[in-house]
């Protein structure tokens, strides 16, 4: 059932990434991230960034490992997609956003869990092809991750993006 949810949900969030992105983007780039975060297992993302102008887009892919619970090890990966508002269009570009992500952990059985950050951030462009951004923000999530069913709490990510 979980391996049905996974895939079902990994489909929905591409077509859905491909069906709002209008076309032909104005930049696209791939971004590499890491996230740091209080209720969560930290890890590297990487994805595909579709930026609009005015908007981005861009679904991601991770992993991360963990050995808070009872010193085993997790294994977490991670897939879903971010939605970035620029608040303005100079070489320093402040943006307002959020993301929504879907993790599923190798513990004794697997278990799957969902998180949605709103977060505030910036993006500074270091030359034409690429760029360094962060942003901070508060993360909701559900699920069976470690001992708790719900948790909240800051989250904090770094950004590359290389642009073609």
């Amino acid at each position: 059932m979980k391996q049905k949810l996974v895939s079902v949900f990994s489909m929905g969030v591409f077509v859905l990434v491909f069906a709002v992105a209008p076309s032909p983007a104005q930049n696209v780039g791939i971004q590499a991230s890491s996230q740091m975060s209080a209720v969560g297992i930290g890890q590297g993302l990487i994805g595909l960034k579709i930026d609009q102008g005015s908007f981005a887009i861009t679904p991601r892919f991770g992993f991360g490992l963990d050995d808070r619970e009872y010193s085993d090890t997790l294994v977490v990966m991670t897939m879903g997609s971010g939605f970035d508002y620029y608040m303005s269009e100079a070489n320093l570009k402040p943006y307002v956003g959020g993301d929504f992500y879907m993790h599923v952990v190798d513990a004794d059985d697997t278990d799957v869990g969902i998180s949605l950050i709103p977060h505030l951030g910036a993006e500074y462009w270091l030359n034409e092809k690429m760029s360094l951004g962060g942003n901070i923000g508060f993360q909701f999530g559900l699920g069976d991750i470690g001992a708790s069913e719900f948790r909240m709490g800051t989250t904090a990510v770094i950004h590359l993006t290389h642009y073609f």
